[in-house]
């Protein structure tokens, strides 16, 4: 992982995230998954929009969620392509994301997609956790973290 191997960095992050032969840690998890994903890795991109999406490691946010799906997608990940399928399905993104804007090309300053005042004055789009009823249908949806590469990438 510390030269640079993709899937080393996500196989290390994974041990994190369970407590797999080292102590379980969230944030090393997330640290370790990031460095995987930046790397280009499309499964790695994968576990860190479900990172964002759940807050593991890090602050949840479903427009970061979005910017890592959609990464993956791009790569030919089914399970990314199915996740931000679930993310339009339930309204969840903020009103960049429908107005044609690439989710993936906004800045960490633009993490928000949107000013959080243009969010709340819209009223039905958020770039919060879902309400309890956003939760569960997103929960039952979201395909789960696996430790393994994908098969569909």
């Amino acid at each position: 992982a510390l030269q640079g191997n993709s899937y080393a960095a996500l196989n290390l992050g994974m041990c994190y995230d369970g407590g797999s032969g080292v102590e379980k840690d969230a944030k090393k998890s997330f640290e370790w998954v990031h460095a995987s994903a930046e790397m280009g890795d499309a499964h790695g991109q994968y576990v860190l929009g479900l990172f964002y999406a759940r807050g593991s490691g890090v602050e949840p946010c479903l427009t970061k969620s979005a910017e890592w799906y959609q990464r993956a997608a791009l790569q030919g990940h089914k399970d990314a392509q199915y996740n931000l399928g679930i993310l339009y399905e339930f309204d969840l993104l903020p009103v960049a994301a429908y107005q044609g804007d690439d989710v993936s090309s906004s800045s960490e300053e633009e993490g928000k997609g949107i000013q959080e005042e243009e969010v709340q004055n819209e009223g039905t789009h958020q770039d919060l956790p879902p309400t309890e009823e956003g939760e569960s249908k997103l929960d039952e949806n979201l395909v789960a973290v696996t430790t393994g590469p994908s098969n569909s990438s």
